[in-house]
């Protein structure tokens, strides 16, 4: 289509009208709140959403007018009414092509004046949006909890039954809480006062996984998830398969009142009030078991609202939607990256996050101790997870502003841009660069992280003082999920290898029945620490799996870690790294020529470390001790007899799962490099 000398002249003063229109549109349904409810999130980025379709509609439109309009500014005007009123949908956009069909003839002459006024504000108000504050709070306002309510037959607890305390803290390495150079006085009087490992194993690099064979007291073989993404195994599955129990389930079999106070909302996935339907039936769902669940996390459901809105509300959202039979919605990412810098939402989503946490601890505590029964708390904080925030008064205190790597700056967006170039340099992508600019980055981010901890333990002796002002004996157990990595064997954070960064977590038990000082001489999983609380508390533990660390009868066994592709097992001194494959996820051209065997898999040995003489994993001593290897690899396999794996369904995630791995930093698979390529990086 070329355009004649005369409609170029022409389209200018189409496209202002059309914009006119759209801007009028546009006043006129939030006069009347059509589109425009006081319920849907995120007005600053509704209002920008609305100034790029003026300017899509003042474009379009005027150039349909430049052609059919007959030079006549009223009838582009009366287009960009149409299109900037009608909700978009296949509904009301032929509802529009009527309207205007019937007014085409009957619009009078439009002023210049207001045509040019018009299409500039339709030009304008997207930039003038982005100017705006951001409105919605960093804060809202605290969910309350699920009430505590007992049935009248529920059983009495065993006289003299401790309270039992479980904390998580998200992403805690086992090494940040006994490195001298962070102040952790809190976790230091824990462990003086109870007794501790220097690191226990985390069953799987990521949340889900070691969360799930924590609160079941289940060995990872058990629970059959392999990371966050991964097949999720059903109550059926645990049922049917290890006749599995939550602990929660187990404490209020046994008289106790449970609580759960989760940060993380991977963990509160699906999860809704009493007698409300799960949006997944499917998964085993964390919260089975405890009488309350409070999920304190951020309400992160805000952008996938305003997605919604955009569809039925915005030409840009129509066209990015599925309605016009695209399952992906191309568009998502140009509107989330326009609306709201990335830095900001992960810094938005955390924000005071542990001082939320604390508060739900305190009010949970108020509702658990009304009288004699005793309680089973299980809490998770987030801190130290990304973004690597931490607050005026422990900002500075490690991290020296003389060691900020060379680019970069100090704040919000250079955190996340120093996260970046680790991220994209580690799994060697586009805008990598080489070891020797991204570890000094690397070491940076871990002083941030380590400002974090120190963070993370004055909220922690909050916790305690809580805990402890209700006068009553209490068993705790203190661990975290998985570690955090900054770039050292190309682990740019968690989720991308086994090394010890990863999974060697704090392991600390105090209370009565736990001596005091005492440090462990092994290196328990954490499902030791399951079985330890259950013991502790007289509580049935049939089917519970782990081993007591207390007894005198507690051996060192051969741990097992996974990640998607990767598998690790540790016996007090040797560590064995392997590839391994389930045939069944194994592509048929990639079989040779054998028939695919179920619940078959092929195993192979990458890395052996002296962790005793090498903690760093420095030094690859497979072809040394081949004998090392090859037992290490039969005790995987003896394990691996009894993983439920190929007994769950593949898992397809949702929108909203999607949305909140996302958001917590796990997007897309597990991409990072195979270990063997580990030393031609």
């Amino acid at each position: 289509m070329i355009l004649s000398s005369k409609s170029l002249m022409t389209f200018p003063r189409m496209v202002a009208a059309a914009g006119a229109g759209a801007v009028l549109a546009f006043v006129g349904r939030i006069a009347l709140g059509l589109g425009w409810e006081s319920n849907v999130p995120m007005m600053r980025e509704l209002l920008f959403l609305a100034g790029l379709d003026s300017i899509l509609i003042a474009v379009l439109f005027g150039l349909l007018a430049t052609f059919v309009a007959k030079g006549k500014p009223g009838r582009a005007f009366l287009l960009g009414l149409a299109a900037g009123a009608a909700p978009w949908s296949l509904i009301s956009f032929p509802i529009a092509i009527v309207v205007v069909a019937v007014l085409w003839k009957f619009m009078p002459p439009m002023p210049a004046r207001i045509t040019w006024i018009g299409g500039a504000l339709a030009f304008l108000l997207a930039p003038l949006a982005l100017l705006m504050p951001i409105v919605e709070s960093l804060y809202p306002a605290m969910p309350t909890p699920d009430p505590i309510e007992l049935t009248a037959d529920a059983p009495a607890a065993n006289p003299g039954s401790p309270d039992v305390v479980l904390i998580v803290c998200d992403t805690l390495r086992a090494d940040a809480i006994l490195d001298p150079e962070v102040p952790t006085p809190n976790l230091d009087a824990l462990r003086a006062t109870g007794a501790w490992s220097k690191g226990a194993v985390a069953p799987a690099n990521q949340t889900l996984p070691s969360h799930l064979s924590l609160l079941f007291a289940l060995d990872i073989e058990h629970v059959g998830m392999r990371n966050n993404r991964s097949r999720w195994p059903s109550r059926k599955n645990l049922r049917d398969e290890v006749q599995a129990k939550s602990m929660a389930q187990r404490f209020t079999d046994a008289g106790y009142r449970t609580q759960a106070v989760a940060s993380n909302k991977l963990l509160s996935s699906g999860e809704g009030k009493p007698g409300e339907v799960k949006t997944n039936k499917s998964n085993q769902w964390m919260s089975d078991g405890f009488h309350s669940w409070w999920n304190v996390s951020r309400d992160s459901k805000g952008f996938v609202r305003f997605l919604r809105w955009s569809e039925t509300n915005s030409l840009i959202g129509f066209l990015a939607s599925h309605q016009i039979g695209i399952k992906k919605r191309p568009l998502n990412f140009f509107l989330k990256r326009m609306t709201i810098k990335q830095s900001l939402n992960g810094y938005r989503m955390h924000f005071e996050e542990g001082e939320s946490t604390v508060a739900a601890v305190q009010q949970s505590l108020q509702a658990l101790t009304v009288d004699d029964r005793p309680y089973f708390l299980f809490t998770n904080f987030m801190e130290p997870h990304d973004p690597y925030l931490p607050p005026p008064a422990f900002a500075g205190t490690i991290a020296k502003a003389e060691d900020l790597p060379q680019g970069f700056l100090n704040d919000v967006d250079g955190e996340f841009r120093m996260r970046r170039q680790v991220h994209v340099s580690t799994l060697n992508k586009r805008g990598a660069v080489s070891p020797e600019v991204y570890l000094p980055t690397g070491e940076f981010l871990q002083d941030l992280y380590h400002e974090e901890v120190a963070y993370f333990d004055s909220l922690l002796g909050r916790t305690l003082e809580i805990i402890r002002a209700t006068g009553r004996p209490t068993v705790i157990l203190f661990v975290s999920d998985h570690g955090e990595g900054f770039g050292v064997h190309l682990d740019p954070a968690h989720g991308h290898t086994l090394f010890e960064s990863e999974i060697s977590v704090p392991f600390i038990l105090n209370g009565p029945g736990v001596p005091e000082g005492v440090e462990l001489p092994f290196t328990p999983e954490l499902v030791d620490g399951s079985r330890t609380l259950l013991e502790l508390a007289g509580v049935n533990t049939k089917f519970a799996d782990g081993h007591n660390v207390l007894s005198p009868d507690f051996k060192q066994h051969a741990t097992m870690t996974f990640r998607e592709g990767q598998i690790s097992t540790f016996d007090g001194r040797w560590k064995l790294h392997a590839n391994f494959k389930y045939d069944n996820d194994t592509p048929k051209d990639q079989i040779e020529g054998r028939e695919v065997e179920k619940g078959r898999y092929q195993l192979e040995a990458l890395y052996l470390f002296d962790l005793i003489a090498d903690p760093g994993e420095a030094n690859n001593l497979l072809e040394q001790h081949p004998l090392e290897a090859t037992r290490l690899l039969a005790a995987i396999e003896e394990r691996l007899k009894s993983d439920i794996y190929p007994k769950i369904s593949p898992r397809e995630l949702t929108d909203e799962e999607q949305a909140e791995l996302d958001a917590l930093g796990y997007v897309g698979h597990d991409d990072s490099p195979s270990a063997t390529n580990e030393d031609d990086h």
